[in-house]
């Protein structure tokens, strides 16, 4: 991809690198655009070499890079409203197109989630009740002194539910693969299993399930509002970290500047 060479695979030269040790380009830099909007053209745009006025209003704020592997930046302070502060001595993020959510340490993150009245799902997903997306509480990075905030309605992913999600985001309706993970091995089914026992002798299996009352009833259909934040836990001494993925560089459009090891945002 994009990032920097210490984390390419078996020390091939990345892209980009390439682009610049050919001098392709006038600067040494790329931006990135990614439309939110599903209803509009185009999705996003990818430009090497410089920035495109059109996709971003003001001026770039820049913030270094802090360790180059990933394009890690410091963030001061995250903040939900008025009514609770995360990161408070600072933390770590990974500015990252890859990932479609944003990030953080699971801990922190469910601190989030019950801030602004989100309920569990499977897989690690919250949902949100629809109509209140205009009451949702401003969420607000701030990175290199300046704030950049998300509101509802840029935060709340709206999904159609489907019996069979097949990749798309839908935690009510996934199979849990880590559930069926920690079984393997204590039962005698056949299938990708240890075979411990006969169908005759193999032991009861009893689950008990604390469901609340939007996950026992299907979604399949209806259109649902899932919070955009996630929590994952990246151990040291890469991690913790907050990964700053579509659902922030969508309402900011980005610069990556490898000469000057920094990034810059904009107002998209």
């Amino acid at each position: 991809g994009h990032g920097l060479p210490r984390i390419s695979v078996d020390g091939v030269a990345p892209v980009f690198d390439n682009i610049m040790s050919q001098k392709k380009v006038e600067k040494n830099v790329f931006s990135f655009y990614l439309n939110r909007n599903p209803q509009t053209q185009p999705g996003g745009e990818l430009l090497l070499g410089g920035t495109d006025p059109q996709y971003y209003t003001g001026d770039f704020s820049y913030v270094n890079v802090t360790r180059q592997a990933y394009w890690q930046i410091h963030v001061d302070e995250l903040s939900v409203g008025s009514q609770l502060t995360l990161c408070k001595s600072g933390c770590e993020a990974i500015v990252d197109t890859g990932t479609s959510l944003l990030t953080g340490p699971s801990e922190e993150v469910r601190s989030l989630q019950k801030a602004i009245g989100a309920l569990p799902l499977i897989q690690g997903e919250y949902m949100v009740s629809c109509d209140k997306i205009p009451t949702l509480p401003v969420i607000t990075f701030n990175i290199g002194g300046k704030p950049y905030s998300l509101t509802g309605d840029q935060y709340v992913l709206k999904v159609r539910a489907t019996p069979a999600s097949r990749g798309r985001r839908c935690g009510c309706c996934g199979d849990n693969r880590a559930t069926v993970a920690s079984l393997k091995g204590n039962t005698g089914a056949l299938f990708g299993f240890r075979a411990c026992c006969s169908p005759s002798s193999c032991p009861a299996l009893c689950l008990r399930l604390r469901l609340p009352p939007i996950q026992q009833v299907s979604q399949a259909g209806k259109t649902i509002c899932l919070s955009g934040f996630m929590g994952l836990d990246i151990p040291a001494p890469a991690g913790p970290l907050w990964i700053l993925g579509d659902v922030f560089i969508g309402q900011y459009y980005n610069l990556f500047d490898r000469d000057n090891n920094r990034v810059g945002f904009a107002k998209a």
